[in-house]
């Protein structure tokens, strides 16, 4: 089965199919037979589970079916959704765990790009205190209105 007769049976375009399998993390490549490049029954399994709530299942259910071999009992039946559901569980533990190694080495980077800016803060602060002798200077008269030493007490020189 292709991904344009999966599209098909959905009702939607192939974009719309791509960019909905996307949003929800899924690698397209893992849904291929890498040999025939068509969609394997787990692929198939993993697309039903993204569109569960926005469309009749039984038509992707069919595709499964149609792809896989013929069952005849309610048994095998019951044996197939299990190892698709199995699948279908595994490809999400498996995004989950890249999601999640993602998020770790993006939150490491962030520490790191933290304590960078930390560092060069204090680095500025030090080169203020060293540039104004630890006073503040107010605008660019401040040198003129400074206190030079004179008396401010108003009794003058006596």
């Amino acid at each position: 089965m292709t991904m344009r007769a999966i599209a098909n049976e959905l009702g939607i375009s192939i974009p719309t199919l791509y960019r909905r399998l996307k949003a929800e993390g899924v690698n397209l490549a893992d849904l291929r037979d890498e040999k025939t490049g068509k969609v394997t029954p787990a692929g198939a399994a993993v697309i039903a589970d993204v569109f569960r709530g926005s469309m009749n299942n039984t038509a992707i259910q069919e595709i499964i079916g149609g792809d896989s071999q013929c069952v005849s009992s309610d048994t095998a039946r019951q044996d197939t959704d299990a190892t698709v559901r199995a699948a279908v569980c595994a490809a999400k533990l498996e995004a989950a765990e890249a999601t999640i190694t993602r998020l770790e080495d993006e939150l490491t980077r962030l520490r790191d790009e933290r304590d960078k800016l930390l560092t060069m803060l204090v680095e500025q602060r030090q080169r203020q205190m060293l540039l104004t002798d630890g006073r503040q200077r107010r605008g660019l008269f401040g040198w003129f209105k400074r206190n030079r030493g004179t008396d401010t007490s108003g009794s003058g020189d006596k």
